[in-house]
């Protein structure tokens, strides 16, 4: 038959330089035959445990530790049709490089599998899967290995270049590479990134001699953009940061902040975990935001291309790993204050405008985060809704009381007593009640009631015990229900109308506290 104008025929070819030669098929079954007696293995599976297979033959025949990058491995199943490992080597000299500069080389840029002596040591080994036969591993391996070599010289001439001034002195060199158009350059993020950390610092109460680390970490933190190593490989940011702070005799709590404030770098990739590392992190990720939204770079659709949504993401673990009681409203707002300061004219900045929708795009990746841990979408509405300053903590703490509450029997009266409130409250306006219009016995009763429980759910809220706060809601349901069953509140005099409205809108405000309830819905549908 023919499609678009194209024939189709029963003929297909093999590997293309073991077998180049025009194979006829017949049958499906003769296909499958056929084609992986001419070198090429179709099933993806069965390259995948072919290569697996050789490599720990190959692993455990010297003796070494069995780490295999599963990301290399998945990606190497679609580059061959017809796998096979063999074993290179290479010069042991190049040990003395860091461990991770010949990981990268080999993994990144060859697409080889380092071998391990243990976690922390390399064997001068490598293992390379080609797409051809063994007949022609020994010219193969050859190849590889002079490839290699002429890579790792490189490496170990730039590990040397870069050494020959202390990591201090490249900082100055960063005035020199721009950040992003009109928002100055990696040395002017450098000394936000210092009175941002100093702020944050200050609010999570670091003491003073971990805070002046932490200030040398922000200062030294992008100097490795500038060294020879990190311009040739970019995934070594960071990581030779940290070794070259070391080597510049920086202190190790330097170094290692230096290191971890570009984590997590990945899906699953660990979180920092000291406190300078952290915070270090949370400041970079906050002023990379708040630059990008300043500049109209913000996300779009499946575009991301500044990474925006994985920092945010990267961000909120942090913070909910670390239990940081902050709140990134305040730190967005420094953030920005600090770019204003010499922010060109041509940017126009509507600084309220630009927190609300950095604040609306962090809480759409928390939603996220928190519905894939199980959460209904209801409760964290509910939450996010009362939620003005982004403290991730609080929010925390709210959603897991209220989906201790949700399954008590008692959440169904609240819910229901919350939502009579709220819907003749919600387009009202607070105003004082006027304690001598109350006449009718229940709505009496409904006042002192408020006037009791108010200042007690008031307590509970200031010092976050959110389930006490809803426990106690209980105790409004019954006054609730008999004021809306017994008082008329659209009575035909105006004053006592606007008096009772005034009365269920504070109600109505308790009911709010720890989350807005009138978006709970799953209760309804009979959720159990």
């Amino acid at each position: 038959f023919d499609l678009e104008g194209i024939n189709s025929e029963n003929i297909t070819y093999g590997h293309r330089l073991l077998a180049p030669q025009k194979i006829k098929i017949s049958s499906t079954q003769e296909y499958f035959r056929k084609i992986e007696k001419n070198y090429v293995i179709i099933d993806p599976q069965i390259r995948e445990n072919i290569i697996r297979t050789d490599i720990k033959r190959i692993i455990k025949g010297i003796h070494g530790e069995e780490i295999i990058n599963e990301k290399l491995l998945k990606e190497l199943v679609y580059l061959v049709e017809y796998p096979n490992a063999i074993l290179g080597k290479y010069d042991k000299k190049y040990l003395k490089l860091p461990k991770d500069v010949l990981t990268v080389v080999m993994e990144k840029h060859q697409k080889y599998f380092p071998v391990f002596k243990n976690k922390d040591e390399l064997l001068p080994l490598f293992i390379v899967i080609i797409n051809n036969s063994k007949e022609y591993a020994s010219k193969i391996k050859e190849g590889n290995e002079n490839v290699l070599r002429a890579r790792l010289e490189d490496a170990k001439f730039f590990y040397q270049e870069d050494q020959k001034t202390p990591l201090e002195k490249k900082v100055d060199k960063l005035k020199n590479v721009i950040f992003q158009e009109n928002l100055g350059s990696l040395f002017d993020k450098t000394k936000r990134l210092e009175s941002l950390c100093e702020y944050i610092a200050d609010v999570i109460q670091i003491e003073q001699k971990e805070k002046q680390d932490l200030l040398r970490s922000a200062n030294l933190c992008k100097a490795d953009l500038v060294t020879e190593m990190v311009k040739e490989f970019p995934e070594l940011q960071g990581i030779m940061g940290k070794e070259y702070a070391v080597l510049s005799n920086e202190r190790k709590e330097v170094a290692e902040a230096i290191f971890e404030h570009y984590l997590p770098r990945f899906s699953g990739d660990i979180l920092p975990g000291t406190k300078n590392g952290m915070t270090l992190a949370i400041s970079d990720k906050v002023d990379n935001i708040v630059g990008c939204f300043l500049s109209g770079l913000t996300p779009t659709g499946s575009q991301d291309p500044y990474g925006l949504r994985r920092q945010t993401r990267g961000k909120i673990a942090i913070i909910l790993k670390h239990n940081l009681k902050i709140s990134l409203k305040d730190i967005i707002q420094k953030s920005l204050s600090l770019y204003t300061v010499n922010a060109p004219s041509e940017l126009k900045i509507d600084e309220n405008e630009i927190v609300s929708q950095i604040l609306n795009f962090i809480k759409q990746r928390v939603k996220n985060i928190f519905l894939e841990d199980g959460i209904s979408y209801d409760i964290i509405d509910a939450v996010l809704a009362t939620d003005n300053d982004g403290d991730l903590v609080d929010i925390k703490h709210r959603i897991e009381a209220i989906e201790e509450f949700y399954h008590q029997p008692i959440f169904g009266k609240i819910i229901n007593s919350s939502s009579r409130v709220l819907n003749l409250s919600k387009n009202s306006e607070e105003v004082e009640i006027n304690r001598l219009l109350l006449r009718e016995k229940t709505e009496l009763n409904l006042y002192h009631n408020y006037e009791d429980i108010y200042p007690r759910i008031k307590k509970f809220i200031c010092n976050k015990e959110y389930k006490k706060a809803l426990k106690l809601l209980e105790d409004l349901c019954e006054p609730v229900d008999e004021f809306f069953d017994q008082v008329l509140v659209m009575d035909k005099d105006k004053d006592i109308r606007k008096n009772r409205v005034a009365l269920i809108k504070k109600i109505g405000i308790l009911f709010s506290q720890v989350a807005d309830l009138s978006k709970i819905v799953l209760i309804k549908e009979g959720r159990k």
